[in-house]
């Protein structure tokens, strides 16, 4: 019972690095009062302060604890899983444990999509594919960056992205496979800070969005490939059959 009643308040953020506010809350479901302390154990390189709190509950109270959050540069868009722990030694409860609750970053607006094209010169070709979905529509600035190892960071500005639109940036990579170290690091920030929309692909996952592209160009021209076939046959079909009504006609 005392697992369910706790949660955050909001238990969603933008996914931004400004500080964030929100509130754990806590409702003792045990039959006694309750005292001691709760520890919330944040995902890596997320700071929440503060990260402790003394608690004090009677009966069927309700508590409401105030934090910050502030998220790392590279968080990704999605839920992160981050663990509650309570110490309720003050209330006879001689073993801390752990909640677990899951944490939605990003306002679930805007979405970052990637597709990677091999060129046949050696160069990946990298389409960051921005759709604005906000509602009440916004107009989005955007400012993006395509980052990886060895490289210079290529940067491109998105202004005016209205609600139901999708825009495009293009990145070239020339000569990828020389790299040593493959992962791309592709960003996109609102020029007013609400938002930060990252994708993190490392060399495994390039690899696998490459060979899944290839199989549907493999499938799509097989495809192609076999429809063409069946045209022909039907055209060849009925050159045959215009011939042999041309030939009784003349009664040859």
């Amino acid at each position: 019972m005392w697992r369910m009643g706790v949660h955050f308040e909001k238990g969603r953020i933008a996914s931004s690095s400004a500080e964030h506010e929100d509130n754990i809350v806590i409702k003792n479901s045990f039959p006694w009062s309750v005292r001691g302390k709760v520890q919330v154990h944040p995902a890596e390189g997320w700071e929440i302060q503060p990260h402790e709190f003394p608690i004090s509950a009677e009966q069927n109270e309700e508590l409401s604890l105030p934090l910050s959050i502030k998220l790392p540069t590279q968080t990704g868009i999605g839920e992160q899983l981050l663990s509650i722990e309570f110490d309720l030694g003050g209330a006879g409860i001689n073993f801390p444990f752990r909640v677990y609750r899951n944490y939605l970053v990003g306002l679930g607006d805007v979405h970052m999509a990637v597709q990677l094209t091999k060129l046949e010169n050696g160069t990946l070709m990298v389409e960051q594919i921005i759709t604005n979905k906000t509602n009440p529509p916004e107009s989005l600035d955007l400012r993006c960056h395509l980052l990886i190892r060895g490289r210079r960071q290529q940067t491109k500005n998105k202004d005016g992205i209205l609600s139901g639109q999708t825009a495009k940036n293009i990145y070239l990579i020339q000569n990828f496979d020389q790299l040593k170290e493959k992962d791309i690091w592709l960003k996109a920030v609102q020029k007013n800070g609400q938002r930060s929309l990252n994708e993190i692909l490392n060399e495994e996952q390039i690899n696998n969005l490459l060979n899944r592209k290839k199989g549907k160009e493999d499938a799509e021209a097989k495809r192609r490939k076999i429809k063409a076939e069946k045209l022909s046959r039907k055209k060849r079909t009925f050159i045959l059959s215009k011939f042999e009504q041309n030939r009784k006609r003349s009664g040859g």
